[in-house]
């Protein structure tokens, strides 16, 4: 099973109804904004390592 389609399916819901409640400019904005922030943290990173934590793999 993929699990983005149900993290994508569940958030969609989510931020529908917050941005009916706080307004949708307002959930868009933050969401720009945040998507910026990760996006300049990204770009100062040094490399890939940092990606994802070191678990153990299952092979």
């Amino acid at each position: 099973m993929d699990s983005y389609g149900f993290l994508l399916a569940g958030l969609l819901v989510t931020m529908g109804t917050l941005g009916d409640r706080v307004g949708r400019r307002r959930v868009l904005l933050t969401g720009a904004a945040a998507f910026g922030l990760a996006s300049a943290l990204a770009a100062f990173s040094t490399g890939p390592e940092y990606d994802r934590p070191r678990w153990p793999t299952l092979r």
